[in-house]
């Protein structure tokens, strides 16, 4: 697959297209040959002839996978989208869009089609993939982001950043949420993630939610917090700490002992998703967590969780 291509809707991949007529040949087309032309059409901008393709296998009852990896030279392990978003065919990209295609899935390489998209600076793909919830924080297969390879455009690179921080800003505010309503689950939830927000971010009075958990009397959501290291000592814009707006005994007891440093004598977990190469398949997708200097690789988090 050839890694950098200028080119737009107009020029496409100069590849050489099949010589078998669409609408003669396609009831003598195998699977695997059907699956081969939509990728091939995905990849040259083809959006008139891909509704037939697609229209033609309804009508036959044939299922075709839209996010089908591609198995040839000129697009193995690619999808339709990847390919569509690499080669700048806007229009493809929001049909396979609206088709509900897996917009984060991932290639052989551990790119999502926002990597490909921003490698070769499509700006207003990469705004559609956005404006479409793409995860803008999956790493591939060499540790790196959308923005991380965004290289040739620094319009893509402002704005993949600008929604790193919209999507930081929003977890953050889903904590200090959680943390008022004590939500315990979402608090857990949002901490855990591959990029969790920051637990010591604060709203616009700078309260933590520490915080709001302590002025609403939520000493269970006190305690998750303190057992994720929040920091005690942080003073909102009237120069109170969280202790100061307890309003109980008991939460009042529970951020009097100062558990930070305690609680975090134990030695630290750290995990993280991955993506390994194998001789035979490529890379893969793995959950990996270091322990008391131990590495383990799982098959996903929920299994690491358990020790599977």
């Amino acid at each position: 697959m050839t890694e950098r291509n200028s080119g737009s809707d107009s020029n496409s991949s100069s590849e050489e297209e099949p010589t078998y007529s669409l609408s003669a040949e396609l009831d003598k087309l195998s699977l695997k040959e059907i699956h081969e032309l939509f990728l091939y059409q995905c990849r040259n901008g083809q959006l008139e002839k891909i509704k037939l393709l697609l229209t033609h296998c309804k009508d036959k009852y044939v299922e075709i996978n839209l996010s089908q990896k591609g198995e040839s030279k000129s697009n193995l392990g690619w999808t339709p989208l990847h390919l569509a978003s690499y080669f700048g065919h806007k229009s493809v990209v929001e049909f396979l869009l609206d088709q509900g295609v897996d917009i984060n899935a991932v290639n052989d390489a551990g790119d999502t089609a926002l990597h490909k998209a921003a490698f070769v600076g499509r700006e207003d793909i990469v705004c559609l993939l956005i404006s479409k919830n793409a995860n803008i924080n999956i790493v591939n297969g060499e540790g790196r982001t959308p923005r991380d390879v965004c290289k040739h455009n620094d319009e893509a690179r402002k704005l993949l950043a600008a929604a790193e921080k919209t999507e930081g800003l929003q977890k953050e505010q889903k904590l200090l949420n959680a943390a008022r309503a004590n939500d315990l689950d979402s608090i857990n939830s949002l901490l855990k993630e591959d990029m969790p927000p920051n637990i010591n971010c604060v709203d616009v009075q700078g309260n933590t939610a520490l915080h709001c958990a302590a002025y609403r009397g939520h000493k269970e959501a006190a305690i998750l917090l303190l057992q994720n290291g929040i920091n005690t000592s942080i003073k909102n814009s009237r120069g109170q700490s969280a202790l100061d707006l307890a309003k109980d005994e008991h939460t009042k007891q529970v951020l009097s002992v100062q558990p930070v440093k305690s609680l975090q004598k134990t030695v630290p977990r750290f995990e993280g998703r991955i993506f390994r190469k194998s001789k035979f398949i490529g890379w893969k997708s793995h959950w990996a967590v270091i322990e008391k200097g131990v590495l383990e690789y799982f098959k996903n988090k929920s299994d690491a969780r358990f020790g599977l």
